[in-house]
């Protein structure tokens, strides 16, 4: 049975932030539009928006509780995609990804989680993990200080967020510093999300839709027109605008307006099966995306070889890429539509298999 969210409005929200995720890696043409709206922190708005208070009455069983819905899963398809990418590598069918280390394993994923390539979009799980914990050790500690409240402590996090983009070349030079940047980044949209709840959404949401989207959307498109970007990559915590300022200002307002539509849609399509299928399962479909991407181009990688030329099929790029998007010339566009599609419903599939055979194993 279907697992339904009663939050219509930030289940729709989950759906266009994982679409916008997979739009990123698998259909650049598609996602060129809405490059004016970084988009990654919606996650951790959302984390946010649902924190509860009461976790930190008891902060070891909220972290273990995290490490037990997270981590442990995280860890389980690192070790998976270890196993695939090393077999792929020693049949000789790739040339990337790392040999399986305890370093690998262990230590990697919480920095880039690169060693495996297949489910580097899973870096964002450690992340949110990390953010998650020290917000609540941190809010809670700003309880017992009487000048501490969540406004003060949402512009003290602002700071740390600032100070984070000017970080961003010396995460080159020592790439631990990462895991450190990241969570600086992250703390105030985290802390965003929580007010947001609290005390701004029924204020926010008194402002006419049709007259806010406009003014959400003209904030980022004359921020890019002036700048030329305002997104970044999280990933590699690299690509922030220099004026720091437009990188993060250009977060909360993208923030914003993907909220308002998720509202407006929420009224039309939140009780659709196949929107509610997605809501529940992004983090599936983050883990394995790029998986079904490689699987497809495996297929026709396996029909070029060994029956029938495949025109524009490029091997190399196949063989050494992390990405490797087929193309023909002037159907670019409905082809990464495809990979789209793909990259959404194939991990569903994969969930829906193992929910089936967690069942078997059960009876």
């Amino acid at each position: 049975m279907l697992k339904t969210k009663t939050n219509k409005q930030f289940m729709i929200l989950s759906v266009i932030a994982i679409t916008l995720v997979v739009s990123c890696h698998l259909a650049g043409e598609f996602y060129r539009f809405f490059s004016i709206f970084p988009f990654i922190c919606i996650f951790v708005f959302i984390s946010g928006y649902f924190y509860n208070e009461h976790n930190e009455e008891n902060l070891g069983k909220y972290i273990l509780y995290k490490l037990k819905k997270l981590i442990i899963p995280f860890f389980a398809i690192n070790l998976i995609y270890g196993v695939i990418t090393n077999i792929l590598k020693c049949k000789g069918i790739i040339s990337f990804g790392e040999n399986i280390t305890l370093y690998t394993l262990l230590v990697q994923p919480w920095i880039d989680n690169n060693q495996y390539v297949l489910n580097f979009p899973m870096y964002f799980v450690p992340a949110l993990f990390i953010t998650n914990c020290c917000y609540a050790i941190i809010h809670k500690i700003s309880k017992k200080i009487k000048i501490l409240n969540d406004i003060t402590l949402f512009a003290i996090f602002i700071l740390f967020q600032i100070i984070s983009v000017y970080m961003q070349d010396i995460v080159r030079e020592y790439n631990v510093v990462i895991i450190i940047a990241r969570t600086m980044f992250f703390l105030p949209v985290f802390q965003f999300g929580y007010l947001y709840k609290q005390r701004w959404q029924e204020k926010e949401e008194k402002i006419p839709t049709t007259i806010y989207l406009i003014i959400l959307f003209c904030i980022n498109f004359i921020m890019y027109k002036l700048c030329g970007k305002i997104d970044y990559d999280m990933h590699q915590f690299s690509g922030f605008n220099q004026i720091s300022i437009i990188s993060i200002f250009a977060s909360y307002t993208s923030i914003l307006f993907f909220t308002r539509i998720s509202k407006v849609l929420s009224k039309y399509i939140g009780e659709n099966r196949i929107i509610n299928e997605i809501g529940n399962n992004t983090f599936s479909i983050m883990s394995h995306h790029l998986f079904v991407l490689f699987l497809l181009n495996f297929v026709l990688y396996e029909i070029h070889i060994n029956i029938q030329n495949i025109p524009n099929f490029d091997v190399s790029h196949f063989n050494l890429g992390w990405i490797y998007i087929y193309e023909i010339p002037e159907y670019n566009v409905i082809l990464q539509l495809g990979y789209l599609i793909i990259g959404i419903f194939g991990p569903l599939l994969i969930h829906r298999i193992y929910i089936k055979i967690k069942e078997k194993i059960r009876e």
